[in-house]
């Protein structure tokens, strides 16, 4: 039985869902270019009420909010919002945190992503060289790719979810003992705070990781399967 739809309120709307929020938020979005003022009184409301409902909101306010525009996200290929304060400091500001802040070990999975790119690019380099430019078949979707697509990904069973899982295990940690840093002025990237626990995962995952060369496609493929299933596994 489907669950009942949970009403969002943001400023002095309420939504029916954060499936209809959703779309509200992104209507705003799409109706601004990049860094023009946001300035329709019920559009500065709903992302006053995204401020307000954010797990960072003392950060992102700041000094106090003077307003709001668009402009291409840090570190990510698509636009999001951003709050310029009243000090002239500016600070972009996620929606999909406002509506469904990320638990611990989502954070902690998203930090050991990012903490290992250096291993998957190194991997990339070494079993395809920017000189071989044949293409190859993806183990996936079975579908030749270039290298230009080609998606580094974790071999399953073997994804990143169980790596982390068995990296805690090990020692003996749960997600809230490991300290994420996900704040900071327009830093999209979810970062150890302590060096020591950063290169302990890097080191097993670097002993214990399987890794393969995918398509784009393939890997995505593979996100939406595991999604369908009600799995939260990451595809690479």
């Amino acid at each position: 039985m489907m669950g009942r739809s949970i009403p969002v309120t943001l400023g002095s709307y309420t939504f029916p869902s954060k499936t209809a929020a959703d779309k509200a938020i992104r209507e705003i979005r799409d109706r601004y270019e990049d860094r023009v003022p946001i300035l329709e009184d019920n559009a500065v409301d709903v992302l006053l009420g995204l401020v307000a409902n954010h797990p960072q909101r003392e950060e992102k306010a700041g000094a106090g909010v003077a307003g709001f525009f668009v402009a291409q996200a840090p570190e990510f290929n698509t636009r999001c919002f951003y709050v310029r304060r009243v000090d002239g400091t500016e600070t972009d500001i996620s929606w999909k945190e406002a509506l469904t802040p990320s638990t611990p070990i989502t954070r902690l999975r998203m930090a050991c992503r990012n903490a290992i790119n250096d291993q998957k690019l190194a991997y990339k380099d070494s079993q395809w060289p920017t000189r071989d430019t044949e293409a190859r078949t993806c183990p996936i979707s079975g579908n030749d790719f270039t290298r230009d697509e080609a998606h580094v990904d974790h071999e399953p069973p073997h994804t990143l979810k169980s790596l982390v899982n068995e990296w805690l295990a090990e020692n003996q940690w749960t997600a809230q003992d490991v300290e994420i840093d996900h704040t900071g002025d327009q830093k999209a990237v979810d970062t150890f705070m302590d060096e020591a626990q950063r290169e302990s995962w890097h080191r097993f995952h670097k002993a214990n990781a399987l890794l393969r060369l995918v398509s784009a496609e393939g890997n995505l493929r593979q996100g939406a399967r595991l999604m369908d299933i009600g799995d939260d596994r990451e595809a690479s």
